[in-house]
């Protein structure tokens, strides 16, 4: 029986029409009218032979469509495209790298159906073939979360990966959320769909669910994408004052969750607790997540460690009854340090660093 379609499939690129082209031809043939597909290419320059393609076969498909965008308005600006684009309740993110679970869609339509007050699941996603790496691959528990400052943060801070998050676009865009976003286009730039989750988490209700709605493929980058996330230089999305920026942007973030859910009114207790795990998510990110990066351009995890704690404090220290808890967040930001740097001692090679140092710095060093 045909259903009037509830969720599009949303699919931002940007110079990598030869990788969106490849999986486009493995699940086109298993669309069909309750699963609209909108390619959103932000202004490419780049494998324009394979994106001319994907026009055609949007212009043919009647249940695709294929928007270029004028130039390229970065990554935030292809999410907040996607938002006024869309004409269904919801939208589910796929990166242009993985493959939409079809069966996720036919299986969620009944209960997204009657559950048009969700704003925002992050369902989880499995890897197209085994034995591929599992990057970005995660299962969820079932889990539901009403709007509070800890539904912002066990919500939010639990990975940063886009594809299988599925979106309340018509509650998002009414509650004036993706607003929000645009006002704040220049500090969000880096993790709008974060920003979005935040917001969302403090104004409706949110789930984790441990349906599989997107199979993620191997992470490719374009020699020729400016926009690259390099794990192994050191500049982009991953350095360490690349970092500090995006702390600074969801701090300004979780200031907003705390006020929308105290009508304005800065609430203390229930921010300072929510902060504190902002700074263990950072310091995992940096002690981590990043290590190797940062070891092989000659950086020190215990001292970045350390002055990512004095940073964190003072990113907030002229907030209200700063003084009366200072000495508390303190030692706990401390804690959380110690605990984060044993954890990296364990798991990482402290040699390789000495070696790095000791080729390229010592010598150097030595003969001046």
């Amino acid at each position: 029986m045909q259903q009037n379609p509830i969720i599009t499939i949303c699919i931002p690129t940007f110079n990598r029409g030869d990788i969106l082209l490849r999986n486009m031809k493995e699940y086109l043939p298993l669309l069909n009218d309750n699963s609209p597909l909108l390619i959103i290419d932000n202004g490419s320059e780049h494998t324009l032979p394979e994106y001319k393609e994907i026009e055609h076969i949007a212009n043919s498909h009647p249940n695709v469509k294929y928007v270029k965008q004028s130039k390229n308005t970065q990554f935030i600006g292809n999410i907040i495209k996607a938002f006024e684009l869309v004409e269904t309740t919801f939208l589910l993110f796929v990166a242009d790298e993985d493959s939409p679970n079809i069966k996720f869609l036919e299986k969620n339509y009944t209960y997204l159906t009657d559950n048009t007050d969700i704003g925002c699941i992050r369902t989880s996603t499995a890897c197209n073939t085994e034995g591929d790496e599992k990057l970005n691959a995660y299962i969820c528990s079932d889990d539901k979360f009403t709007p509070s400052m800890d539904a912002v943060t066990q919500f939010v801070l639990q990975g940063n990966y886009l594809s299988g998050s599925l979106y309340n676009a018509k509650l998002l865009k009414s509650s004036g959320i993706i607003q929000a976003l645009k006002d704040n286009k220049n500090s969000q730039s880096v993790y709008p769909h974060m920003y979005i989750n935040m917001k969302t988490a403090a104004k409706h209700k949110t789930n984790f669910s441990s349906d599989v709605s997107v199979f993620i493929g191997k992470p490719s980058t374009a020699e020729y994408d400016e926009c690259v996330q390099s794990t192994s230089g050191y500049f982009g999305t991953y350095a360490y004052g690349s970092r500090l920026d995006q702390f600074i942007a969801f701090r300004d973030g979780l200031l907003e969750c705390n006020q929308d859910l105290n009508h304005g009114i800065f609430d203390p207790k229930t921010f300072y607790i929510s902060y504190l795990s902002l700074v263990s998510k950072f310091m995992h990110l940096i002690t981590l997540s990043d290590y190797a990066q940062y070891v092989g351009h000659g950086l020190g995890i215990r001292n970045l460690a350390k002055s990512f704690t004095q940073f964190a404090l003072a990113a907030i220290q002229h907030y209200p009854m700063y003084e009366q808890i200072e000495a508390a967040l303190i030692q706990d930001i401390q804690k959380v340090e110690e605990q984060y740097l044993e954890l990296s001692k364990e798991l990482c090679n402290p040699i390789s660093h000495f070696d790095f140092l000791k080729n390229n710095f010592v010598s150097k060093l030595a003969a001046e």
